[in-house]
């Protein structure tokens, strides 16, 4: 069971978000090595998250915080990344 307090839908919405842009990456540059480590790095995200969402035990006590945190942290470095890289590809594509 999933929970759905604001903070989680807010999680959910840039894990969404993070999948979209990796769709788009993928068909924009579907043959770059970037791409593959995003996608990797991406699906081994997904497993971790499957993991301790299944553990009803990692709600308990606060641990939902620290479920939380995990859910968040890959979402905000990946848009962080995504945008170092967007920067990068107009400063190559002004010259």
């Amino acid at each position: 069971m999933l929970p759905t307090d604001s903070e989680f839908l807010t999680a959910y919405l840039l894990i969404a978000v993070v999948a979209i842009l990796l769709s788009f990456r993928i068909k924009q540059f579907p043959k770059q090595l970037m791409t593959y480590f995003h996608v990797l790095s991406f699906t081994c995200y997904l497993g971790l998250l499957t993991y301790c969402y299944s553990d009803a035990k990692n709600f308990q006590g606060g641990g939902s915080l620290l479920v939380l945190f995990y859910s968040l942290l890959f979402p905000v470095t990946q848009l962080f990344i995504f945008l170092v890289e967007f920067i990068i590809y107009l400063i190559k594509a002004d010259k």
